[in-house]
Order: C-alpha cells, then structure tokens, then sequence
C-alpha cells in the first residue's frame, strides 16, 4: 500500500511538473509575441512620424508648428491629475488573470472606470485654464486667440477620451494577450498619419489636426473594445463595491 501511495505521488509530482513546464512555454511564446506587437507597433508609428513631420513642417511653417508641439506637451500636463486608472487596472488584472471570478474582474473595470469620473472634474477646471491661457504661453497674436483655443479643446478632449478608451487595451495586456491586436495599431498609426496629412490638404490648419487625433482616438477605442469583447469572454462593467475596492 505504501509503495502504490509514493508511485501515485510521484505520477503527481511529475504531472504537476509537466504541467509547470507547459505553461512556462506558452508564456514565453506569449512574451515573444506580446514582444513582437509592440516592436512593430513602435517601428511602423515611428516611420510615419518621420513621413508626417516634414509635411506638417511645409504645410504650417515653423511657426505653427512650434506652437503645435507646444499645444502637445502643454496637454501632457494633465497626466499629472488623470489617477492613472488605466495602469491600475492592467496590473491588478495581471495579478488575478487566472482566478476564475469574472464577476470581480468585471467590478475592477468599473472601478478603473469610476476612477476615470471621479478626476473628471478636475480634469476639466484643468483644462479650462489650460485652454485660457495657451494663446498667451504660445505668444500668439490677437487674431489667432480663437484658433488656438479651439486647437486646444480638440487636443484636451482627445486627451480625456484617451483616458477612457484606453479601458479595453489595459485589460487585454493584463490578460497578457497585447499580441492579438498584432498589427492593429501599427494600421491605426497608418490611418492616424492619412488623417493627418489629410486635413492639411484640405487646409483645415491646427485645428484640423487636433481634430483628426480626436478621431483618431474614437476609432481606436472602438476597434479595441471589438479586439478585446472577442478575445477576452468575461469583460464588462460592473459597479464596484467599496469593500471589494478596500480589499484589492
């Protein structure tokens, strides 16, 4: 009896085993496509960077777009106030990716979401100023006041819708599964740089290009959430609880 025990502990030990080292394969499959995606992603978003720079340069001057590049960074400001949702939600999602329990993950979403609300307020007196004052951090003249605030309300809700849409893409990298939107970003980087240089040819300006980065970015949000509802079975919104927010 005792010799059949250890034999039976010892079919388990290497079943466990076995199965250990299979998942370790599939993870490391997993990172090198993960991998794969993003180095794609970055390769095929920087050549259109270098495509669009010029032509933006030629279209607008230097001038405009210096205050360009500037209207940009000023807007990055705001990450300083966002709470950072989407990053809390990829890690805890990473950290309880294989615990059966989709109806906390679901909760965690809403969380991320109810994160993303309630800095929504300052969020916004923060731009409102932002929105004030860039013609006069952009030195611009009088004239252009008007242009360069409606740029910069374009580029401030871009910024908030980012924020949200980015929802779906957290979860899918917490699922570790970056790789199944292979090639998705690296086409939306493409349409992003057509948009671009689109509105520069129909002369729309600055605010045209803000405007295309808008649409950019709801387009994206909905291929994402697409990706994501496929591949990812449990996802969703639920309310969170402020004892389970507590206890994560």
């Amino acid at each position: 009896m005792a010799t059949l025990e250890l034999e039976v502990t010892a079919g388990s030990d290497r079943d466990e085993v076995a199965t250990t080292k299979k998942r370790g394969k599939a993870l490391t499959h997993t990172a090198y496509l993960n991998g794969f995606a993003s180095l794609l992603d970055h390769v095929v978003k920087g050549g259109m960077m270098a495509f669009v720079t010029p032509i933006l340069v030629a279209s607008l001057g230097s001038s405009l777009f210096g205050i360009w590049q500037i209207l940009g960074r000023l807007v990055t400001y705001m990450h300083a106030a966002d709470g950072r949702p989407t990053q809390a939600l990829k890690w805890v999602i990473a950290n309880r990716q294989s615990i059966d329990d989709a109806e906390a993950k679901r909760r965690h979403v809403g969380s991320a979401m109810g994160v993303w609300l309630l800095f929504l307020p300052l969020l916004a007196a923060i731009s409102a100023v932002l929105i004030w004052i860039s013609p006069h951090i952009t030195r611009v003249p009088a004239e252009q006041y008007r242009t360069i605030r409606i740029t910069c309300t374009l580029l401030v809700v871009n910024f908030l819708l980012i924020q949200l849409v980015s929802l779906p893409e957290a979860v899918l990298r917490g699922m570790n599964l970056g790789y199944k939107r292979l090639g998705l970003q690296a086409s939306l980087n493409i349409v992003g740089a057509a948009l671009s240089v689109g509105a520069l040819y129909l002369g729309a300006g600055l605010i045209g290009l803000a405007g295309a980065q808008a649409v950019l970015t709801a387009l994206t949000g909905v291929l994402f959430l697409a990706v994501v509802k496929k591949y990812v079975s449990w996802y969703g919104v639920s309310r969170p609880s402020f004892a389970g927010s507590v206890r994560s």
